[in-house]
């Protein structure tokens, strides 16, 4: 048994399976009727939109800080939305990879390593770039423009690790990725994003 057949038996009722096995077949667009699939899709919908109406929490918590560093709240978005599209390309990776047939359980490790790397340097090289945006912009100080680009560097990280471990946890559970990695990811990215922000802004701000 693998490392990694070893850490999905932790699962109950999993049971290692030989790689060349056939999967389950899945319906197809067409095939699926549109209530069905409307409703498979909607159902998820209402449950991220409660969780993402988190984020209005945080920024009530934290708004005496946004207040007085309000550059912080003008680079909200783009740090979300970076982190989103990060996530997003490597979702769609994953589950190309899941479709060929090139991701398997026995890959999971080495894809979520592989990932972590990616995601580090792509947080990295976009933490650069956002730090020189932000002091681009009238009325930014140096501490600001790095709380924003920390804070974008983490939340990339993130968004990729994420992107990448959602569809092999949703496969590995009998749920379309397809339908749901995407939506998953980008209530994940605004929650995290405005949490992460706040928090670095009320540390190294409102002291300074």
């Amino acid at each position: 048994m693998s490392t990694e057949d070893a850490l999905m038996a932790l699962t109950e009722g999993y049971e290692p399976q030989d790689e060349n096995m056939e999967e389950p077949e899945q319906e197809g667009y067409f095939s699926t009727s549109i209530v069905k699939s409307t409703f498979a899709r909607t159902r998820w919908l209402v449950t991220l939109l409660m969780l993402q109406s988190v984020s209005s929490l945080i920024l009530k918590a934290y708004e005496d800080t946004l207040s007085q560093h309000f550059v912080l709240a003008l680079f909200l978005t783009m740090i979300t939305g970076t982190a989103g599209n990060a996530g997003n390309q490597s979702t769609s990776v994953i589950i190309r990879g899941l479709a060929t047939g090139e991701i398997g359980r026995k890959q999971i490790l080495s894809v979520l390593w592989r990932e972590f790397w990616a995601g580090l340097s792509m947080g990295c090289v976009l933490g650069l770039v956002a730090f020189g945006r932000v002091m681009a912009c009238a009325g930014s100080t140096p501490l600001d423009a790095l709380v924003v680009a920390g804070s974008l560097a983490m939340t990339v990280l993130a968004g990729v690790l994420m992107g990448s471990a959602s569809p092999l946890i949703l496969k590995r559970f009998g749920v379309d990725p397809a339908n749901s990695a995407s939506p998953i990811l980008a209530t994940f990215m605004d929650v995290s994003g405005v949490f992460v922000l706040c928090v670095a802004g009320k540390l190294f701000l409102s002291t300074a």
